[in-house]
């Protein structure tokens, strides 16, 4: 985190970390996890999103019982949110086909 000091006060700027890799099994998921677990001992306020369909980060980050637990209250992962997106012009479109008697 950037620390601006000035006329008696502390601004703290949001960091932004992203971590890719196309290629499987190289530390990812391990990484994104001790990074959010020492910003959060840190005292950080932490967001970490997991977009792999595998959702190990989430498994890892909420521990096995509340991640079965969030499944069989049947909630979504991001990955799933995001398979299911359709943008509105897109959608408007279909509907508009729909509408016609096209599917």
């Amino acid at each position: 985190v950037f620390r601006l000091s000035g006329k008696g006060e502390t601004l703290s700027m949001a960091v932004t970390v992203s971590l890719i890799n196309m290629k499987g099994g190289v530390g990812k998921t391990t990484i994104a996890s001790q990074l959010a677990y020492a910003a959060s001992d840190d005292r950080l306020k932490v967001l970490a999103i997991d977009l792999d369909p595998q959702s190990n980060l989430s498994q890892s980050m909420m521990g096995p019982r509340d991640y079965v637990d969030h499944l069989k209250n049947n909630r979504p992962t991001v990955a799933q949110i995001l398979e299911e997106y359709i943008p509105p012009g897109v959608l408007h479109h279909i509907q508009q086909q729909q509408g016609k008697g096209l599917r």
